[in-house]
């Protein structure tokens, strides 16, 4: 794990600028929750929900886009953004049917019991990935849900340990926002957060891209074999 996180730390010390359009966008992305407070929009209002299927659209969108530069980088391709970007518009819908379809396993599995639930959380985390990284996965013997199982099996506690790590980077800025000491300057705390907040997030992702890639070579199941 601490390989992973040194690769990731790595390539966003070294090729900063390659990320500077995702970390902008996540920045817009994270800013529209708390101007709808601001704006004295309620949560639950049709605006406010339509604000939020918006937020979820755009931060898929964002993610694959981020996926296209990892790629990029790893390929030696060279691309421009804005090639990379129409990449990630062609990418993002089956990101997103893949992600819906994780979601779903995870909402079946947490409605049989618990452990089900934490299992297809834990085993189909990477299944998404796969249908933008290894595409032809899908046209063999293998579904995407069962390649990331292939792939998290035998590095399963490394996995839960990544996910522990997630929710520590992506919960340390609303462990601020909501503390009770800073209720009367939350949102504007908030805003001056979002540039922490979405390098957080940046960080968690490219752990996340990394993590794959390295567990893709674990298995020998690629070419890839850089970690």
């Amino acid at each position: 794990m601490i390989e992973v996180i040194g690769k990731s730390l790595e390539t966003l010390i070294t090729q900063p600028l390659r990320f500077v359009v995702f970390f902008i966008l996540q920045c817009i992305i994270l800013s529209f929750s708390p101007f709808l407070e601001l704006q004295g929009i309620k949560a639950g209002s049709a605006l406010y929900l339509s604000v939020d299927l918006l937020v979820a659209l755009l931060t898929v969108w964002n993610f694959t886009y981020l996926l296209h530069i990892v790629l990029d980088l790893r390929e030696n391709k060279n691309e421009g953004n804005i090639e990379l970007m129409i990449q990630a518009t062609y990418d993002a819908p089956t990101f997103f049917l893949y992600s819906l379809l994780y979601g779903l396993t995870i909402m079946a599995g947490a409605l049989a019991l618990i452990i089900p639930g934490l299992y297809f959380c834990l085993f189909h985390y990477f299944a998404p990935f796969a249908s933008i990284i290894d595409p032809e996965v899908n046209e063999g013997e293998d579904s995407y849900l069962s390649y990331s199982r292939k792939l998290v099996k035998p590095k399963w506690l490394m996995v839960a340990g990544f996910f522990i790590l997630l929710l520590i980077l992506n919960g340390i800025v609303p462990a601020i926002t909501m503390s009770p000491f800073f209720e009367h300057i939350r949102l504007t705390l908030e805003f001056s957060l979002i540039p922490v907040e979405t390098l957080l997030v940046l960080i968690g992702d490219l752990i996340a891209v990394e993590t794959y890639f390295f567990l893709k070579a674990y298995n020998k199941l690629g070419d890839d074999s850089s970690l």
